[in-house]
């Protein structure tokens, strides 16, 4: 019995890392959208935002992130089937 539900939780470990954090070059293909203005992009889940944000051609400075709604930091890491969108912080006077 002890035996089984060790397996058992190995199984579920491995499904949980499978879902929650894919690897880069696996044989299942993860996405991520990400969007800016009348821009939309594709990166690989496991981009962190501030990464994503750079390959858009965009600073970090000025800028909001939110995925799925959420305010994110540029230290997130994206998941498949998220949505990143970039917003620019726009001031005047």
């Amino acid at each position: 019995m002890e035996k089984t539900l060790s397996c058992v939780s190995f199984i579920a470990r491995a499904s949980f890392i499978q879902r929650f954090l894919p690897i880069r070059g696996s044989l299942y293909s993860v996405t991520v959208t990400v969007r800016y203005r009348d821009k939309k992009q594709e990166v690989p889940a496991g981009t962190r935002v501030g990464e994503a944000v750079r390959q858009m051609g965009l600073s970090l400075e000025g800028i909001i992130a939110r995925v799925d709604g959420r305010l994110v930091t540029e230290d997130y890491v994206l998941k498949d089937g998220d949505t990143l969108e970039i917003i620019s912080a726009i001031s005047g006077g």
